[in-house]
């Protein structure tokens, strides 16, 4: 849709709107509050007029009060999310209590109510409780109270710990088959955004949020509500705790000695290890069932003992030379590691029913990160994996008015702003990023992850709701800037390749090394209009339909015009659409069952558009020619000291385009649920989900020749002059290239898609006698032609499989199944545990670090050929299914999986005490009492023979014996803190 068309519709699409909003048609519910409202009859099913109906939070002990009209209808507008009671009472009546009222944001609750004659004492009411499943909403959401990821412990202790008790998310917060920087997150509410790391789109994602500033969260993975901007992999929604009607505390602190960490694969002996976290979390009225408060203090300072990197027996050889040849002490990478985080954090939210109509509230979370060192993501190969520090801040407030019995209003504004500056690991030993290719190991990282990311955005939305009737209708206009700062340093310290340690010994290898990006600022600016009709054709059926409108203008003069580029080819590198205007329609259908609340069937249809992706417009604008690339192979002077000019000369400059055709991601989604209440609060669900993302980013190489200069004996094309440095292959700088003033022209393109299905099961609310359980389980397929390493924007020797390549996702997880359990025993003890196991994650059979087997220049994208006739490759197919399947061909992508993972976490809790009206507890935890190793896998299915040679086009492999091996095994030790809790 051009940008003319674009906005002829969006404006007759407002114009709509304001019509449908004037005729009377209006919504009721918004993404930070929901609605509750019904019909109350008599015994003889009449409407009953002038009934009181009281709606009273559990937690708050807050009321509102209404009155029924002539219909016996009442209606509760701009409820917060929560747990409620409903009182109905008319004189000579007995009252109706009716409990379980679960609000959820942005739903609609009927919950009707018969009330009989008196024939019972005055003041004594029925007591009922609604049948319906809670919170849950199957095919739309799932909903992830505090309690299901506070009761057993964790060693990250912020928002990323949600993902342990869902069956639908990746540790790392992926979803459906999609990095986890597709991941989009709320609070309260309202989105915000984390900066980060496009080499590490996982790393720091929801740190900024402590356990402590979470009383539930919604994984939103079809966002029906038209308020949502889209995002691929699903939303992330958390909410703040809200005050209370009685002032509360409670306090708790965990710790942990070396004496309490054990490992039956390594040794953590003379590891200094201190683990723990401690926060205070207050809640209370600031005045009587009107204004609450809550304000939370969290620290914690976390140290996890790790496997060495390098595999246990691996690498002697290595050590030896390393020592004796350069004086470097590599010992440091066989044996156990400490991983150490800090971070402190702080929120408060107030709310305040300034009068039956009107409400406010402010919310507001600060996070300080003075380290991090995330070691379960180590770099390419063996390397160290990165550290950072940062800070992040939220904050948002809210007016929330009721106009008249069927007109409602909601003014929210917010502002987020995060940092996030990456360093090296070890300062005391700054090597650079060195990979050898036989055994494949790895060492060092000097600058490799370095980079500096911050952003700041101002956020506003005003939202209109109006009710008549079955008929509702959501209005509103939203708007945001945000503004980036990004320093990009990848590789920039150099990276060092060796075919193997006698390669090493004798500096005989390849070295690469891109110069410093600039520091580039830019502001987006993103506004939006939305809408959306529902009404109830029947009882208990409601349909929806709506529509979000939204426009981005990106930055003008962002890129600087590369003249020599422009002058070979007449493309220019600085062209940037100005504006994007696109429409997100959505709709859906819910079918409360004979209306009672027992079962539920929900369905939704959408199609979104995920916003530019800022790493893209930072990588046009710091790759634009100004970036140059040095190669060396051969024998080179120096290590860990660089080469010099003449051993690793310029080969040209780097230079990234955007092809005219480049849009951000879409999304269409078709997703269904069905909610069964089994009694007690205990419900059992299952949900289905289609989802199709196109226009995913990918990137081709215009400077790479046009034709192949010939192949090798497997036919695989061949793009420039091979030549062999001991183990090896690599193309002679320059041959490849189409013209000799630039090293690689990224075009960057949206040309590939992503397909995922899959089914959830779960159960939950079960209570069998002392014993609860939780259970979930998915089976999902995610297959696409994206290699999500493609953002890696340095772009100087590994960008990854070519688009094109169909296969498994990079994180296709087909099985995941969570199970948890708390038993309450006697004298207030307390055992619960979390079991979880997901399939390991798919991978190509290549080549490792260093063979470069197209001669394109680029390593880490060629697949492998299986040759039986390949030396050692015979031993490889008979274990191996995936291999041996596909004998004489190309490996397909992905086709690969590594071993399963199981997890095991437990806590065991005692109440000591009361003093009054405090209770001291104390704890102990047990975190990966099962331990399943995770990491990276060793891919390299073909290893170049050292004692060959390339002849006429035939290179010499032999098969790699080491093949499918844990390449960085990431165990993790077992850890046992104890811990005090105070709550009074």
């Amino acid at each position: 849709m051009n940008v003319k068309r674009a906005t002829k519709a969006f404006a007759v699409s407002v114009s709509a709107c304001l019509v449908l909003l004037f005729a009377g048609r209006a919504g009721a519910q918004t993404l930070t509050s929901g609605a509750v409202e019904g019909v109350v009859r008599d015994s003889a099913g009449g409407a009953m007029v002038g009934v009181n109906v009281t709606l009273m939070g559990v937690s708050t002990g807050a009321t509102r009060t209404t009155v029924t009209a002539q219909d016996g209808s009442y209606r509760f507008m701009l409820v917060g999310p929560g747990d409620y009671q409903l009182i109905l009472e008319r004189i000579g009546y007995r009252p109706v209590h009716v409990e379980g009222v679960a609000v959820n944001e942005g739903q609609r609750l009927d919950v009707g109510a018969t009330l009989a004659r008196e024939r019972t004492p005055m003041g004594v009411a029925d007591v009922q409780r609604l049948p319906g499943a809670g919170h849950e909403r199957p095919g739309l959401s799932e909903w992830i109270p505090s309690s299901a990821f506070s009761r057993v412990p964790g060693d990250r202790p912020d928002l990323t710990q949600v993902a342990r008790v869902s069956s639908m998310l990746g540790p790392d917060l992926a979803a459906e088959g999609l990095p986890p920087s597709y991941m989009g997150l709320a609070l309260d509410g309202l989105r915000y955004e984390v900066a980060r790391n496009p080499a590490y789109p996982g790393v720091g994602l929801a740190a900024s949020l402590p356990l402590t500033a979470v009383s539930f969260a919604d994984y939103i993975g079809a966002p029906v509500d038209a308020e949502w901007a889209g995002s691929a992999g699903g939303i992330l929604a958390a909410h703040t705790p809200s005050g209370s009607r009685s002032p509360a505390v409670r306090a708790f602190g965990r710790w942990s000695v070396p004496s309490l960490v054990s490992s039956p694969n390594f040794d953590t002996h003379g590891l200094s290890l201190n683990d723990g976290d401690g926060g205070v979390l207050f809640t209370g009225p600031v005045m009587r069932d009107s204004a609450f408060l809550a304000i939370g203090v969290e620290a914690r300072h976390t140290e996890r003992a790790l496997a060495g990197l390098w595999p246990q027996g691996m690498g002697s050889d290595l050590l030896q030379v390393a020592k004796d040849s350069f004086g470097t002490d590599l010992a440091s990478y066989t044996r156990p590691r400490v991983a150490r985080s800090e971070a402190v954090s702080a929120f408060t939210r107030f709310d305040w029913q300034v009068s039956a109509d009107n409400s406010v509230d402010a919310r507001a979370v600060f996070t300080r990160i003075p380290h991090a060192d995330d070691g379960s993501t180590p770099t390419v190969s063996a390397g160290l994996g990165p550290t950072y520090l940062g800070n992040d801040f939220v904050a948002s407030a809210g007016l929330r008015s009721v106009l008249g019995g069927a007109t409602a209003n909601e003014l929210r504004i917010g502002f987020d702003g995060s940092t996030r500056d990456f360093g090296t690991t070890d300062a005391a030993m700054p090597l650079p990023l060195t990979l050898l290719a036989s055994p494949e190991l790895g060492f060092g990282e000097g600058a490799a992850s370095q980079g500096h990311f911050g952003q700041n955005t101002f956020r506003v939305r005003e939202t209109l709701l109006h009710d008549v009737g079955g008929q509702h209708l959501r209005f509103g206009l939203e708007g945001s800037s945000t503004s980036y700062d990004q320093a990009y340093q990848f590789g920039a310290a150099g990276t060092f390749l060796f075919g193997s340690v006698a390669d090493f010994a004798a500096r005989r290898g390849v070295f690469v090394q891109p110069s410093s990006g600039p520091n580039t600022q830019f502001s987006i600016g993103r506004y939006a209009a939305f809408a959306e009709d529902s009404w109830n054709p029947a009882p208990g059926i409601e349909l929806l339909f709506g529509a979000r409108f939204q426009r981005e203008k990106l930055p003008s003069g962002l890129i600087t015009r590369d003249a020599g580029w422009l002058a070979l080819t007449g493309i220019s590198n600085d062209a940037l659409p100005r504006t994007r205007v696109r429409t997100s329609p959505r709709a859906s259908l819910t079918w409360d069952v004979e209306n009672q609340h027992e079962w539920v069937l929900r369905a939704v249809a959408s199609s979104d558009d995920d916003p530019w992706d800022p790493a893209i417009l930072g990588e046009l604008a710091t790759q634009n020619g100004t970036i140059h690339v040095r190669r060396g192979v051969g024998t080179l002077s120096g290590w860990p000291a660089l080469p010099s000019a003449s051993e690793a000369p310029n080969q040209g400059a780097v230079l990234s385009v955007l092809d005219p055709s480049f849009r951000p991601p879409r999304t269409e989604r078709v997703s269904g649920g069905l909610t069964r209440a089994l009694g007690r609060g205990a419900a059992f669900d299952i949900s289905a989900t289609y989802r199709r993302t196109d226009f995913l980013p990918g990137r081709t190489d215009l400077n790479l020749i046009a034709n192949p200069l010939g192949s090798d004996q497997n036919g695989r094309p061949l793009f420039g002059a091979l030549t062999q440095v001991g183990a090896l292959l690599t193309a002679v700088p320059g041959s490849s290239r189409r013209f000799a003033a630039y090293d690689a022209v990224w075009a960057l393109q949206s040309n590939a898609s992503s397909d995922y299905w899959g089914a959830t099961a779960g159960i939950h609310g079960v209570d069998v006698g002392p014993l609860q359980l939780m259970a979930s389980y998915t089976h999902s397929s995610a297959h696409d032609n994206w290699p999500s390493a493609w953002t890696l924007p340095s772009g100087a020797w590994a960008p990854g499989l070519p688009v094109g390549a169909q296969g498994p996702a990079d994180y296709d997880v087909p099985d995941r199944f969570v199970l948890g359990a708390e038993l309450h025993g006697p004298l207030g003890l307390r055992l619960a545990g979390l079991y979880r196991y997901r399939s390991g994650l798919p991978f190509t059979p290549m080549f490792p670090a260093g063979v470069d087997a197209n001669a394109d220049g680029s390593v880490g994208n060629d697949p492998a050929f299986v040759d039986a006739g390949v030396t050692g490759m015979s031993d490889l197919l008979s274990h191996f299914p995936c291999l041996s399947s596909q004998q004489g061909q190309f490996v397909t992508r992905n086709s690969c999986r590594a071993p399963g993972v199981h997890s095991l976490d437990a806590r065991a809790s005692l109440g000591l005490f009361r003093l009054g009206g405090s209770q001291l507890q104390a704890t102990f935890d047990g975190v990966n009492l099962l331990q399943s190793s995770t990491g990276f896998v060793d891919a390299a299915l073909l290893q170049l023979n050292p004692a060959g040679s390339i002849t006429g086009g035939r290179v010499p492999y032999v098969a790699n014996p080491h093949f499918g091996a844990s390449l960085a095994p990431q165990l993790s030790g077992r850890v046992f803190r104890v811990g005090l809790t105070l709550n009074w």
